[in-house]
């Protein structure tokens, strides 16, 4: 069970980036609903702003009661894609992480809970990407993954101060929401990983800017308790 949350915690930070990488104006805002199973069970709004090649973007999580539960700030640049800062708070539980890049090294301090000091740890990635904007990526690789080329990379858990290998491929093309999308599958390339590990399902529409329209497997926030839980998101634009 550890280790399925461990792995499971990989989509959390891969979908905690909800967006897309062509932009048209200097900002964007949309919205996400939240399901467990069938139940609508959380939000979150997710903002950009955008100066040239560097986008600073928010992510505000929400309970049913709209109060803010977890939020996300992030800045990065699109060309070539790459993290300059990270922070992520869980205001339920008090957990906290910050991530700072500097050439090929990402410096983490990060804490699980409020009563906690926080830690310090170093990942030197030189080619690799933070898995916190791992759906632009995937967005940048559109055409390829549209034409059934598969995806390898490595991006960077800074939970776990680690790299992991990922493989994207297309699974299918699919209308949901009434949108047109190619279904894409993101999962571990160790064979004995997948075996443990819940792999994602993320639904790219056909038409620019192939925005994130749905996604299937680990939610992008835990539950209340900080225990991962499964479900499915839609998002309006």
């Amino acid at each position: 069970m550890q280790t399925h949350k461990f792995f499971g915690f990989l989509a959390v930070i891969i979908i905690s980036c909800f967006g897309f990488s062509c932009f048209a104006q200097s900002t964007v805002n949309y919205t996400t609903r939240i399901m467990v199973g069938d139940k609508h069970t959380y939000a979150s709004e997710s903002a950009f702003s955008v100066q040239g090649d560097m986008v600073n973007r928010t992510v505000s999580y929400y309970d049913l009661a709209k109060k803010l539960i977890r939020k996300e700030t992030s800045q990065y640049k699109t060309r070539p894609l790459e993290l300059v800062s990270l922070k992520l708070e869980d205001y339920r539980t008090g957990s906290l992480q910050t991530v700072q890049k500097q050439g090929n090294v990402y410096n983490i301090k990060q804490r699980k809970t409020s009563s906690e000091s926080m830690s310090e740890s170093t990942v030197n990635a030189p080619g690799a990407i933070s898995a916190s904007v791992m759906v632009q990526f995937l967005q940048q690789r559109y055409d390829a993954l549209a034409q059934g080329k598969e995806q390898k990379f490595e991006i960077v858990v800074a939970s776990r101060s680690m790299t992991v290998e990922m493989l994207a491929t297309k699974e299918r093309t699919e209308t949901i929401h009434g949108v047109p999308c190619i279904v894409v599958k993101s999962e571990l390339t160790s064979m004995i990983y997948r075996a443990l590990a819940e792999p994602s399902y993320l639904y790219f529409e056909q038409a620019a800017p192939h925005r994130l329209i749905h996604y299937k497997g680990i939610l992008p926030l835990p539950d209340d308790k900080g225990s991962q839980i499964s479900g499915t998101t839609a998002s309006s634009y």
